[in-house]
């Protein structure tokens, strides 16, 4: 595999460490370039826009942040970005209520179940609307929906903290539906409900949206080994007969290693019977306390995929799975790649007529450690490049079609990501960011790689091209001559020709 080496970089000073789901690259505030968020373990959130290595915007006292992510959330027609803390906390910011001001605090806030993970912002059911999907660190998951309310009356107690709602500072009276919603209506408030729950039997690793190739949306879980879980919207059959997912019968009562089945045959262990459930004063809720979306309950379905887990020395590794890889056809990206501590990688094509294992494009061994995944449209060819990241720094940029070049990070790193980043107006560039045992996030753009993923030339850097333009028309050299630019470089390096 080859080696390649990146120079120019951005560098950020930060206080406290950061957890592996803490740092984010997206369109924040909605004007287009991707801004890069991150939050710490002291409970500092900071937002980073442009190469100016100072933070746009930052909030503390959050507590102990594990995830961020940036999405349209609220259903409102722009970003929001929403920070979880491990306390229990999920806190959402909304950039169109900020002005130029630093130090910025929460738009809302609201209590959930501590320990969360990670987080992902998507439209699981394909009805327009966007849910959040978050896993806890006790391998559970659960799904929320942004709901509007009705307006708190005199009264009304808190659910977070049993004050009453018109003056408590916690509950989600603290705003109105007025500050999300487009026509400015002042006669709701909103909250996240809870739509749904799942406890799994093994850890759970880093969970993804992806979908398949007929346009079904899922939920990605990765499982140790290489495993995932698949949730998605139950397909409804539209004559007697018709076939269940990927073109079998639908499964009969079985009980896997990551999977249950009820008497009804429906794989997966949703919140229902035995798990807690009880009535209470706004409807149905579960043992932590917050409303469940009863009509939303039966509708999803849990499969669980073991890829070649069988095949595997150690079944137990712990994975990492991130989907949306763009396939080259029209639609979202159907492809999502796997990757596990102890050096597989594995590209797989989300074709709804057949089972995962069928779909592996390829399966890479490298030596190291893995432990973060990302993906960025390095080459500029349209497809996303898997990229993933060792706690010593190796990191694997990948090809869809399995060219790979290797870089190593000069140091050790707590987390990695890869993804666009406005360095300045118009100029939005794929990067890697570092994130360091030494407070410091270091930021690597102008990768430079052709589209066969060769590190480009000195003729071919654009950076060289424009410092020394000047310079090379002076010697002659006009632009475009590439020959002449090859004559020059090689006299720079390695002195005049022999004249023997």
């Amino acid at each position: 595999m080859r080696a390649v080496t990146f120079v120019d970089r951005i560098t950020l000073k930060i206080e406290g460490s950061m957890a592996q789901c803490g740092v984010y690259l997206g369109d924040v505030d909605g004007d287009g370039g991707h801004e890069l968020v991150f939050g710490t373990t002291d409970g500092n959130l900071y937002i980073h826009k442009g190469s100016s290595g100072q933070p746009w915007h930052k909030s503390g006292g959050l507590g102990f942040i594990t995830a961020v992510a940036v999405g349209d959330l609220l259903n409102i027609g722009r970003n929001v970005l929403v920070a979880a803390s491990g306390c229990g906390w999920l806190y959402i910011f909304d950039m169109s209520k900020y002005g130029d001001e630093v130090d910025i605090e929460p738009t809302y806030r609201q209590r959930v179940p501590a320990n969360i993970r990670d987080l992902i912002i998507s439209d699981i059911n394909s009805d327009g609307n966007h849910e959040l999907v978050v896993s806890l660190t006790d391998r559970v998951v659960r799904m929320y929906r942004w709901t509007l309310l009705d307006t708190p009356t005199a009264g009304d107690k808190c659910r977070d903290c049993g004050e009453g709602r018109e003056d408590c500072s916690l509950s989600s009276s603290d705003i109105s539906a007025a500050s999300f919603d487009p026509a400015h209506r002042n006669t709701h408030e909103g909250r996240f409900i809870c739509i749904n729950k799942w406890e799994f039997a093994s850890q759970i690793g880093t969970i993804s949206f992806n979908m398949d190739s007929e346009g079904n949306p899922a939920i990605l879980i990765a499982q140790p080994g290489g495993a995932f879980m698949r949730l998605r919207v139950k397909k409804k059959k539209e004559t007697p007969g018709e076939n269940w997912g990927y073109g079998e019968e639908r499964p009969a009562k079985e009980e896997a290693n990551n999977m249950f089945a009820d008497e009804s045959g429906e794989s997966g262990l949703i919140v229902g019977a035995g798990s807690g459930l009880m009535g209470g004063e706004g409807g149905l809720v579960d043992k932590e306390g917050s409303l469940v979306d009863e009509g939303f309950l039966s509708k999803m379905s849990v499969e669980y995929e073991p890829l070649c887990i069988k095949r595997r020395a150690n079944p137990n590794v712990s994975a990492e799975v991130l989907g949306g890889f763009n396939s080259g056809q029209a639609g979202q990206g159907t492809r999502f790649a796997i990757v596990t501590l102890d050096g597989s990688v594995l590209l797989v094509d989300d074709d709804g007529t057949k089972k995962p294992v069928d779909s592996i494009m390829w399966n890479l061994q490298v030596d190291h450690q893995l432990m973060c995944l990302s993906m960025v449209d390095v080459t500029g060819d349209g497809l996303e490049e898997v990229v993933c990241c060792s706690w010593d720094g190796q990191t694997y940029i990948i090809s869809q079609d399995k060219q790979a070049v290797r870089f190593q990070f000069e140091e050790s790193v707590s987390t990695f990501t890869a993804g666009n980043f406005t360095l300045s107006p118009g100029n939005t560039q794929p990067v890697l960011v570092y994130v360091t045992f030494n407070n410091t996030i270091q930021i690597y753009h102008n990768l430079c790689l052709g589209r066969d993923l060769t590190l480009s030339s000195l003729i071919h850097y654009p950076p060289m091209n424009q410092e020394a333009a000047a310079s090379l028309l002076k010697l002659g050299c006009e632009k475009g001559n590439l020959a002449g630019l090859q004559q020059i470089y090689s006299y720079c390096l390695y002195g005049l020709p022999d004249n023997d």
